[in-house]
């Protein structure tokens, strides 16, 4: 998947795969699609899996409040962070609608549009509140969730084999993934 490698806000990089700028594409840091067949392809004829990490609940930081924030108008205090590259939004849609203060992005409701936790032991916070500035979508919102299954219909083609746990709070709320006899 196509990540944020430099965040200017943050001043560090997202080398390690959590900052999903697109969903459908392979990180060119990482190798090819046709890397990607060949590793899934020689695993497998060695009896072995790929194990893909996907988190599917965020996207990379493109977006903060600056100052307080008003949950009944997520435009107020919003504003956008660039990349290195300048780009204020990830790359596939629908999670390139991500300005609230756009009033069509906004009412298409691809994010939650929270700020960032400050208060670690406010239960309210940890569970509604972005982690580390991580753009969290909508896993609720049709798009979002269509978006989501042809990620992982991409992945089924690619690797031939999906496996993943069904307790997982994301999975189980979208009912998008299959559940396997070895997680049960």
């Amino acid at each position: 998947m196509a990540n944020q490698w430099w965040n200017t806000a943050a001043h560090f990089g997202g080398y390690h795969g959590y900052w999903a700028e697109d969903f459908m594409a392979f990180d060119a840091h990482n190798g090819s699609l046709a890397d990607y067949q060949h590793l899934s392809g020689a695993l497998h004829a060695a009896g072995m899996y790929l194990v893909q990490d996907i988190v599917v609940n965020h996207t990379a930081n493109h977006f903060s409040y600056q100052g307080d924030w008003d949950p009944a108008n997520p435009a107020r205090y919003f504003r956008l962070t660039p990349d290195s590259r300048g780009r204020t939004e990830p790359t596939q849609p629908p999670s390139k609608l991500n300005d609230a203060r756009d009033r069509a992005q906004r009412k298409a409701g691809i994010y939650h549009w929270p700020p960032d936790i400050s208060a670690f032991n406010d239960p309210r916070q940890v569970l509604d509140f972005q982690l580390a500035g991580l753009d969290d979508l909508d896993t609720e919102n049709p798009r979002v969730r269509d978006a989501l299954r042809g990620l992982l219909r991409l992945l089924d083609r690619q690797s031939g084999r999906r496996c993943l746990p069904r307790r997982h709070r994301v999975l189980r709320a979208t009912g998008i993934f299959r559940r396997l006899p070895a997680f049960r």
